[in-house]
């Protein structure tokens, strides 16, 4: 008679890394939150005109994300790079775990590049056309 595997063994035995796949999916939803937004007001005449805006639930869902996701993609990225060098079987999920945490990275610098930025271009534009 064979035994089976505690359930616990089952999901060990896994060769999905699904924290490496969340680090990615943070890292490419990342400037899709600032960039849904800016390209819906430029399309909608810009701020300046009078015309449809984003929801308001809608545009404090990309304003967390904007915040959120380098942080949820490094802290996703650095467990996936754990379990990828732990677990010999996620060894082929190191790449995305790597690729995800490196992003979320540059993401979190990039928070703080943007939002600096944004005030300089908006100060710099309203110069220009004032």
């Amino acid at each position: 008679m064979v035994e089976q595997a505690p359930q616990y063994e089952r999901a060990m035995t896994s060769h999905h890394n699904g924290t490496a796949l969340l680090s990615l999916l943070c890292a490419v939803l990342w400037p899709l939150s600032f960039l849904v937004p800016a390209i819906f007001s430029v399309v909608t005449g810009g701020p300046r005109l009078p015309g449809p805006t984003l929801p308001e639930p809608l545009l404090q869902l990309f304003q967390l994300g904007f915040a959120i996701l380098p942080v949820a993609s490094i802290i996703a990225g650095g467990i996936g790079v754990y379990r990828a060098l732990r677990q010999p079987g996620l060894r082929s999920t190191l790449r995305q775990a790597v690729v995800g945490l490196a992003l979320g990275c540059m993401w979190l610098v990039g928070v703080f590049v943007l939002s600096f930025a944004r005030v300089a271009l908006v100060h710099g534009l309203s110069h220009l056309l004032g």
